[in-house]
């Protein structure tokens, strides 16, 4: 037995701050709080202090039942649904105590619904052979009668797993999730950030984590079932000078550590100009000196983009 320590989502959206997302917890999926005196942080392998860490608090609700999305269209290649099989593996075996029931189910023009056996996991490589011209359409679950049969007194979660922009009514999700306070975590198979979801995980104070970033289908398995049963990561907050291009950030918690490497581009950081007619001076005679005050605002502030 052993702990699971997992940075994600770090942006510099507050420059010059930058907010790091983390999840600490143990093997069972319970939650370790981390403390500023026993942690360690490193910006491009230069030592950084740490300002401050933010417990994000959640009442858990378990065990849940879950109900996990996967897009099928033409967008999904072989390796996705690869890493389809994956995650329908690890979720078969996770613990009863986190989630008591498992759906699992196919997002295509219509939704499909799979049974949690042994055998449906060799579904996915069938799939390989199909071809896929029509978008997910998200709308056609959320109306289904087994779907909402399937949600009716149960303290639910979902896990929407997308690589494109799917048919979806945002408004009619938010609201299922707000009005039945179910979980929801999206993992994003693309390299692009679609607003889409990004708003859904906004109104809902979710989780939109990019395969991409973690580089590790076993992290992301973990960081997804923690959050969805737990609800429970922390931020941690520094003031470093970042770089255009790759960044890394070294997390060691006095036992446990973990490393992410954050692009950052040009619009990524805020564009200054003076504020107010600024008047300088003209030519000083030798050893002559002046001090001037100005005040400088930001011209354009820093994009979303990770």
């Amino acid at each position: 037995m052993g702990n699971n320590i997992i940075l994600f989502n770090s942006n510099n959206k507050n420059h010059p701050t930058l907010e790091t997302h983390i999840a600490y917890f143990t093997d069972n999926f319970e939650p370790i709080e981390l403390k500023i005196s026993n942690s360690k942080l490193k910006i491009n392998a230069k030592e950084a202090k740490i300002d401050s860490i933010l417990l994000l608090n959640s009442s858990p609700q378990t065990p849940l039942h879950l109900t996990i999305l996967f897009e099928l269209s033409s967008a999904i290649n072989p390796n996705d649904l690869e890493f389809y099989k994956k995650v329908f593996e690890f979720y078969s075996s996770v613990s009863k105590l986190l989630f008591e029931k498992i759906d699992f189910v196919l997002i295509a023009e219509k939704p499909i619904f799979l049974s949690e056996s042994y055998a449906n996991k060799y579904k996915f490589d069938s799939l390989k052979s199909f071809e896929f011209t029509h978008k997910s359409d998200l709308n056609q679950l959320l109306n289904s009668p087994i779907f909402l049969n399937n949600q009716k007194g149960n303290n639910n979660a979902i896990l929407l797993i997308t690589k494109s922009l799917v048919k979806l009514n945002a408004k009619q999700l938010i609201n299922y999730l707000s009005s039945n306070q179910a979980k929801f975590f999206h993992i994003n198979l693309s390299d692009y950030n679609y607003s889409l979801y990004e708003e859904l995980c906004n109104a809902t104070n979710s989780v939109s984590i990019k395969l991409t970033e973690l580089k590790n289908t076993e992290k992301i398995l973990k960081i997804s079932t923690y959050i969805l049963s737990q609800g429970l990561y922390q931020r941690f907050y520094c003031s470093e000078i970042l770089k255009i291009g790759k960044n890394l950030i070294e997390f060691d918690s006095g036992d446990d550590k973990d490393s992410l490497v954050i692009n950052l581009y040009e619009n990524d950081f805020p564009e200054l100009e003076f504020k107010d007619n600024t008047y300088f001076f003209g030519i000083l005679d030798s050893g002559i000196r002046k001090t001037i005050t100005f005040k400088v605002q930001a011209k354009k502030s820093c994009s979303n983009h990770n």
